[in-house]
Parts: C-alpha cells; structure tokens; sequence
C-alpha cells in the first residue's frame, strides 16, 4: 500500500499543470471573411461551398442572392440554373450571412457608356458591398472571391490594408492545401505588422514664438524695480489732528468754524446706526436703554393680552376654569 501511494504521488508531482500559464506570447490572426459573386458560385457544388466556411465566414451580397433566385427561376441557360438551384437548397442549412454593407470610392463609379446595362450595375454594387464591409471590420481581412478578371483588379486596385481579392481556384485550393496565396500572406503581414508596432511618443518642440525660452537651460530671474518698504520698518501714524487746529487762521475765521461742526456732527439721513449706549456716552438720536427695555415690555404685555383674549373667544370653558385656578377676581360675563 505504501509503494503505491509513493509511486502515485511521483505521478502526480511529474505530470504537468492543466492550468500552467503560458509563456510565449502568441498574436492572434485575423479573422477571415470570405465575400462571393456569382461568377465564384456557379461554377463550384455543394461540396465546394461546404469546405469554404472552414476557411473562415462566409458573406453573400443581397444582390448576388437576388440574382442566384432570378437565375434558378429562369430557363436561359440550364447548367447555371442547376447550379443555382442546387446552391440554394444548400443556402437553407449553410450558416452565410446576407450582408447590405455599401460604401462608395472613385474607383468604383460605373463608366458612363454602361450605366444604364444590368450587368454593370451589378458590378458597381457588389465592389460597392465588398469595400463596404472591409470598412465596417477593420480588425478583419475581407477577401473577395471572383473570377470576373476586371473586377478583381478593380478590387485590388483600391489599396485596401484589409481588402483582397482572389479567384475561386486559388481559393478552393488553399482548402485543400492549406497553403494560403501570396496575396493574402501578405495582407496577414501587414496587418499583423500594423497591430503590433508600438507608437512612438510624441516628440514636442517647445518653441516660442513670443518667448525665447529653453527647455535645458534655467529661467532668467525676475527683475523687479519697485521699492518694497521693509517688514522692519515702523508704519508712520496718520494724522488725526483737525484742519482747525493746523490753522490758526482758519480756525478763527466763524464761518469756517461752522463748517467744521457740519462736517463733524452730520450723519446721511439715508443711513441711521442705532446702538445701544450702556454708558453715559450717547450720542443724538440713539434710544436709551431705558426706553427701549420700556418698549419691549409693553409689547411682550400686549401680545400676552391679545393671546389671552383669543382663548377666551374660541374656547371659554378652559379658559375660565383656569382664571378661577389662578385666583384672579371672577370675569363678568
């Protein structure tokens, strides 16, 4: 029993964690999305259709499932009817996405002598789709597939960092082979290369225009012209003499002293301070404290009569049995 636990145990110490963090940094891919027209659709099966969405999610235009509808409906040629009839019993169960994504660019206008042809128009709207949804996932690579030589350049001409666009042999090629095109290993590299390169920081150059001021050297100390006066020195007094007194002859003079007397003793009749003088220092038109402690008595004395009179009225009952409590002569009713 002994031997087992101990060979268990060396077991259990050698075999490695379920949980171990790792320790390589792995970058993810983007993802893949695959976008068809129907020159790639009709000339593939269902097994063909079936071995693309390994690849990555597949997408379909609304104009390019509107046209694989009108064609299995229609009897102008028998093989592409066939093929579109077989596509959209394959459509019910698939897991492709309809996609109304759109976005127009100057590469992408039709030709003036074809704008009114069918087959332009649905040109125009598919690229019109495809460089739309390469703008609605910037994180993903779109790849196109066509075997329209016209429109695939037109598709690569745009210069998409996310958008590509390859034919259906290569791509039902790299679904066998697992080998992916130059093409789309390159746009990988590059946005793989995009996703993982580290900004710079932001090199400033502080110059002033107005200011000749130098990061590495120090600011020039402040020059400061105005005479502070000293903490140390005293403060001088403020004269507070009267203009009579600094005069002798204005003060003799009895019209100036009339003035003097105005200027000293009159108070704005817009502004009146009333304070209450305990001393014997009062000037004119203050109340004394006398009168005013007699005013507030006999306002106290009349709100208590005017209270005692309203219970009297509203209830004479309580308030007459208290009267009598108190010992107060008896109202006369």
């Amino acid at each position: 029993h002994k031997e087992y636990r101990r060979q268990r145990q060396m077991c259990i110490r050698d075999s490695p964690m379920p949980h171990a963090p790792k320790t390589m940094n792995t970058i993810a891919l983007p993802r893949i999305l695959l976008v068809f027209d129907t020159s790639a659709l009709l000339v593939g099966k269902t097994q063909e259709w079936q071995e693309y969405i390994h690849i990555g999610n597949c997408y379909l235009p609304q104009v390019i499932y509107d046209e694989i509808k009108y064609i299995s409906g229609q009897t102008i040629d028998p093989v592409e009817e066939k093929v579109a009839r077989e596509f959209n019993r394959f459509w019910r169960n698939s897991g492709w996405i309809i996609t109304k994504a759109t976005a127009t660019h100057a590469l992408l206008m039709p030709a003036a002598e074809s704008h009114h042809s069918k087959q332009a128009r649905l040109v125009v709207a598919v690229a019109q789709c495809v460089f739309g949804l390469s703008q609605e996932q910037p994180d993903n690579l779109v790849v196109f597939v066509t075997n329209n030589q016209p429109l695939l350049q037109r598709i690569q001409a745009l210069n998409v960092k996310n958008l590509c666009a390859i034919s259906s042999t290569n791509l039902l090629q790299w679904c066998r082979t697992g080998v992916r095109s130059l093409i789309i290993t390159q746009k990988l590299h590059d946005m793989m290369k995009v996703s993982t390169e580290v900004p710079k920081p932001l090199q400033v150059d502080i110059n002033y225009k107005y200011q000749n001021i130098k990061v590495n050297k120090p600011l020039p100390p402040i020059k400061i012209n105005r005479k502070l006066p000293s903490v140390t020195s005293p403060l001088k007094p403020i004269p507070t003499q009267n203009p009579a007194t600094q005069n002798p002859s204005f003060a003799n003079s009895q019209e100036n002293q009339v003035k003097i007397r105005k200027k000293v003793y009159k108070k704005p009749s817009s502004h009146r301070y009333f304070t209450l003088s305990v001393s014997g220092d009062r000037q004119p038109g203050e109340p004394s404290f006398l009168a005013l402690l007699i005013s507030i008595l006999l306002a106290c004395t009349g709100i208590f009569i005017t209270m005692g009179i309203a219970w009297g009225i509203y209830q004479p009952v309580k308030f007459t049995y208290y009267w009598n409590q108190v010992g107060l002569p008896p109202i006369i009713e």
